[in-house]
């Protein structure tokens, strides 16, 4: 426990220097810190003198399977994310939320295109936008086809090399409509097209980028990053076995252990298998965890603690718009849209999202008229029962009139909104990304399982392991295989004394394991 406080201990006792120590002025808690400082160094002192004995090498020094983490100094709020920052008093207005805005839309092309669905987008209908949803809809018909991508159980990506080359200039041109607004006009359509496919500029391109303001700098650099290098790794990984969201037990136990981070509980976290989350874990890299997390909700939908944080979120900006009527307030506006977008409906409005009050004398006649004709409920058929009940299920009440103690209430509301892109997307801006869940530090020290191998800690390292692997560090030189051991191998394999030939004829991957657990050798022994 003291090694892993032994960074910002050392922090602090830097800082408290030897005159502080000389003239007694230190504090009992700055003294005990200081005494473990030293006695952290004493046993490095030894570690370098000593000899490490690793086994199972190839799985402790694996870089992506062992990585440490440790945030030092005064959290800021992730740029491009709000208001103020670390490094500047105020920053473009246009700028807000976009670092987490522009992942949103691009991965809702995705959906659009794989699915048809397009909900959220507010670029979508312009004529280029639709070009571009257009074309990589027709792209991820053509993946699936030669096997670059698979849809089950989604889409994932299978060859980047395809992404690249035909995926990616889709979604160029389809981020091109969604930032060129906050370039500022600094470049045209096309340019910006081109640039987006192939960001290597030339002299005259430099000198206009070198023009442009530093916010529409930072724009391009995200969008850059996203087409070309975050996009292709989140598709490439599925859901619920490399990322997700933690449900079930997962969650209650997360919950009820108050040291367990804001973060886990309402982002995606790192998966070790299928439907295990991390223990602790958590994605360093803020984009990353951005978009798994985006994913993670579009795939799994909200749970139904996400819809009543999100009722709570709605609740609250409406009681701030105190000075207008209900209907007029624009979180009661965002609940009735996404309720009708999810295909329901909210008591007082109409079908189409319009309050009945705003409605003209004439529809409002027409309408009674129309409703007037419905059968009577005796001559009702089974069917159109059973229409009329599913119907009224989706019925919800007004935002004004939810009592969120009432699990009627609230299960209805989750029942329509759980699978919603605009409730995610609310829940996501106005709570999740917003709660200092992607605030980071000033510094952070970082190390993986190769440090193990280093002369930081041991004079010498020895490793052991039985699964061929070239992946060591430099300092450990180069692997030596210990001769004869595929010979060994394939003689064992190969010896009648040793194995035995049984024909299975019509087989499965179960039937095949349960045949070998009832194995037994002639005699019966083993």
């Amino acid at each position: 426990d003291s090694w892993l406080r032994f960074p910002s201990w050392l922090s602090s006792a830097s800082s408290i220097g030897d005159s502080a120590a000389a003239d007694g002025s230190m504090t009992s808690q700055e003294q005990a810190k200081r005494e473990e400082v030293r006695l952290c160094g004493e046993v490095l002192k030894l570690f370098h003198g000593g000899v490490m004995l690793l086994d199972e090498v190839d799985l402790l020094l694996d870089p992506l399977r062992s990585e440490l983490n440790w945030p030092l100094g005064r959290r800021y709020p992730l740029d491009m994310t709000g208001p103020g920052g670390h490094g500047s008093r105020r920053r473009p207005r246009q700028s807000h939320g976009l670092r987490y805005t522009l992942p949103f839309d691009l991965l809702d092309a995705i959906f659009a295109a794989a699915t048809g669905c397009l909900e959220i987008a507010p670029s979508a209908g312009r004529r280029d936008a639709q070009a571009a949803l257009g074309a990589l809809a027709e792209t991820i018909k053509e993946g699936r086809r030669e096997l670059k991508l698979q849809v089950a159980p989604h889409l994932v990506l299978l060859s980047r090399e395809f992404y690249l080359q035909e995926m990616m200039p889709r979604m160029a041109d389809w981020a091109a409509v969604l930032i060129e607004e906050h370039l500022e006009g600094g470049l045209s359509l096309a340019d910006l097209r081109a640039l987006l496919r192939h960001p290597s500029p030339d002299a005259s391109m430099r000198q206009l980028l070198r023009s442009m303001s530093q916010h529409a700098r930072k724009v391009l650099n995200l969008t850059l990053h996203w087409l070309h290098s975050l996009l292709p790794y989140l598709l490439s990984k599925i859901h619920r076995v490399s990322y997700g969201l933690l449900t079930g037990h997962d969650l209650e136990v997360a919950c009820h252990d108050k040291t367990t981070p804001l973060s886990r509980k309402i982002l995606a976290v790192p998966f070790v298998g299928k439907d295990t989350p991390s223990a602790s874990s958590e994605f360093s890299h803020p984009d990353v965890t951005i978009g798994f997390t985006i994913l993670a909700y579009r795939l799994n939908g909200l749970r139904e603690r996400d819809v009543i944080t999100l009722l709570k979120v709605l609740l609250d900006e409406m009681r701030s718009e105190s000075t207008q009527h209900y209907h007029r307030r624009a979180a009661c506006k965002a609940y009735v849209d996404m309720v009708i977008k999810a295909g329901g409906t909210v008591r007082g409005f109409t079908e189409d999202g319009r309050w009945i009050g705003d409605i003209k004398d004439d529809e409002q006649r027409k309408r009674s008229e129309s409703m007037s004709k419905v059968p009577s409920q005796q001559s009702l058929s089974s069917a159109g029962e059973a229409f009329e009940n599913d119907d009224r299920s989706r019925d919800v009440w007004p935002l004004e009139l939810l009592d969120l103690a009432d699990h009627e209430q609230t299960r209805l509301v989750f029942d329509v909104l759980r699978h919603s892109p605009t409730a995610v997307r609310h829940l996501l801006e106005h709570h999740a990304f917003l709660a200092g869940t992607l605030d980071r530090n000033d510094m952070q020290l970082t190390a993986s399982g190769q440090e193990l191998a280093g002369q930081q800690l041991f004079g010498q390292c020895l490793g052991f392991s039985g699964t061929p692997n070239d992946l060591l560090p430099k300092s450990m030189g180069a692997c030596v295989y210990a001769e004869g051991d595929d010979g060994k191998v394939l003689q064992a394999l190969s010896c009648i004394q040793t194995v035995s030939l049984r024909e299975l004829g019509a087989w499965s991957p179960l039937g095949v394991l349960d045949a070998v657990a009832k194995a037994r050798s002639p005699d019966g022994k083993r």
